[in-house]
């Protein structure tokens, strides 16, 4: 039993493993048009769809403002989604979500957005 656990466990530290600690960035929401004060949390599924994914605090996290402003107050999170996916571009969306190919890949994503006041 001691050696299946220790196998197991092994692999607990290896990569990808996660750290626990949360990249927070704030980001004033007004200063890229947005009228309410939001908080948008997400996993890093969510930068992965973008080639900036790097850039969070100057490119992606004022997109994503921009997004869940444009979004029906009933799933903001989801225009956060498909704004992230393709947009408007139905054909970017599809392919993205359907399209099998090697070198694409789609971590999961978890958006919440949550309209502070």
């Amino acid at each position: 039993m001691a050696a299946k656990l220790a196998v197991c466990s092994s692999r607990n530290h290896t990569t990808p493993c996660m750290s626990g600690v949360p990249q927070t960035i704030h980001v004033a929401t007004r200063s890229h048009g947005a009228h309410e004060a939001l908080l948008i949390m997400c996993s890093d599924g969510l930068g992965d769809l973008s080639p900036h994914r790097l850039d969070v605090s100057e490119v992606l996290a004022p997109q994503w403002v921009r997004a869940a402003e444009r979004g029906e107050r009933g799933n903001r999170a989801l225009a956060v989604l498909r704004d992230a996916s393709g947009g408007d571009d139905l054909e970017k969306v599809s392919r993205s979500l359907t399209v099998e190919m090697t070198s694409r890949w789609m971590d999961d994503t978890t958006v919440l957005v949550q309209r502070l006041f």
